[in-house]
């Protein structure tokens, strides 16, 4: 089993330290290997070219936020975990905004911990998944985590992903069967949709990361269902 690559970046020491003993406890409790890297402020974080599974984020802290900092890790690295850590839930509402799963409220206590854990290294699990395509003369991978919507369109089969369009062969059943359990379900006959990425459904149309998509009658429900199970995990 590879290490969980866990970022917490938190400037009060005393929460630092709390929060560490309690992953670890963890993390030791269900034997799963981690490595652990500490940085007391957002700007040191960002400044670090490494990449990470799974992050708690302090919202206040000196310099760039929590936020701030969650919104520029969102530029370079779409697919790991985050989880903000804070005094307020208040500020917790902040997270949908850069696609936090979660929040914990300090001080941190282990059964707290201990119930969300699981969640986050599953979620963590499935970012880290791709999906093999063929193209015209290659054949490449694309992380899950990235793709937006995949969609049949005369025949081509289209995957969106952040700004980049991505033509390639396959059936979107293929494409469905290989996503079982990954976070996708369809809109229509002819779009397969990531529920991470849906902000709203109203109507005969959702959002998908600012894009607006045709929903069916015969996928609403089954969309709607699987929307209301994804948001509730």
């Amino acid at each position: 089993m590879n290490p969980v690559n866990i970022a917490i970046v938190e400037d009060d020491p005393a929460d630092l330290a709390r929060l560490s003993e309690c992953i670890n406890k963890y993390m030791a409790g269900c034997s799963c290997p981690c490595t652990i890297r500490h940085f007391e402020s957002g700007d040191s974080f960002l400044k670090s070219p490494e990449s990470f599974h799974l992050i708690f984020m302090d919202i206040e802290m000196p310099g760039s936020d929590g936020i701030e900092t969650a919104r520029q890790l969102r530029n370079r690295q779409d697919n790991a975990v985050l989880v903000l850590v804070t005094n307020m839930v208040k500020y917790a509402i902040h997270g949908y905004s850069v696609n936090a799963v979660d929040y914990i409220v300090k001080p941190v206590m282990y059964e707290q911990l201990a119930i969300k854990m699981p969640d986050f290294l599953e979620r963590s699990r499935r970012n880290q998944k791709f999906l093999v395509i063929r193209q015209k003369q290659d054949v490449s991978k694309i992380n899950i985590r990235q793709i937006r919507y995949i969609e049949i369109f005369r025949h081509d089969v289209f995957i969106q992903l952040d700004n980049t369009r991505v033509e390639c062969y396959g059936t979107l059943k293929e494409f469905e069967q290989e996503l079982e359990g990954c976070g996708f379900v369809k809109c229509s006959q002819s779009c397969l949709v990531n529920l991470n990425y849906i902000q709203s459904i109203s109507g005969d149309e959702i959002i998908v990361d600012g894009m607006k998509l045709a929903v069916s009658r015969r996928e609403k429900k089954n969309l709607m269902d699987a929307f209301i199970r994804f948001e509730h995990e």
